[in-house]
């Protein structure tokens, strides 16, 4: 339904919008809000429980015309051990994305990857037994676990780990130099492997 050009639905009798500016008699649902929060969590950890009926799912495959060859896309936890200067090391997490075309290296960097998620829309009908074998695939080329390891997606993988890492080491360390902190003993190392958290195989379209 729509007011004065604001997207809104009606929610236990009272009018909820996911815009802004809101209408006086409606509630804004923006991304902090405690709804917006409970639901993100549920559907996250719906996905990584694993029971049926899931309303998001960690694997997928889409037929697109927003890829040129068969991409597939891992949604990773990367974990970091921090050691500051006379304190105890911090474990530090975050979620990251890498991409392999043809399920060869090189890997798409992160960003290249969130752009993909972003643009991809389904083009054409994939039927499901293919969906399964291009998921089953991907997730047997996983180096960690998987039945076919890749050793050179394995290699790519640890190699942009590596550099995340040092990267985010140094971004650290600037800030304490700009807070006249000591930054010798300051270190950040990559606890692997990954986690996989999920699977998207983007798939031409003809």
């Amino acid at each position: 339904m729509s007011h004065e050009g604001l997207t809104q639905k009606r929610c236990d009798r009272k009018w909820v919008s996911f815009v802004s500016p809101t209408p006086a008699e409606a509630e804004y649902l923006g991304r902090n809000h405690p709804f917006v929060q409970a639901l993100a969590r549920y559907l996250f950890e719906a996905a990584l429980v694993g029971h049926d009926p899931r309303p998001a799912r960690r694997t997928g495959a889409v037929a697109t015309r927003s890829v040129n060859e068969e991409t597939t896309l891992y949604l990773l936890r990367l974990r970091y051990l921090l050691t500051l200067p006379g304190r105890q090391p911090l474990l530090l997490e975050e979620v990251r994305m890498a991409g392999v075309r043809s399920g060869a290296p090189p890997l798409l960097p992160h960003d290249e990857c969130l752009a993909l998620l972003g643009q991809a829309k389904p083009d054409a009908n994939i039927e499901l037994a293919e969906k399964k074998s291009l998921v089953q695939e991907a997730i047997r080329c996983w180096p960690w676990g998987g039945q076919a390891p890749s050793r050179e997606l394995r290699l790519g993988l640890e190699e942009a780990f590596l550099e995340r890492a040092v990267a985010l080491e140094e971004s650290h360390k600037n800030i304490r130099r700009s807070l006249r902190l000591r930054v010798r003993e300051l270190s950040l190392d990559p606890q692997t492997p990954p986690d996989l958290l999920g699977v998207l195989v983007l798939l031409p379209v003809p």
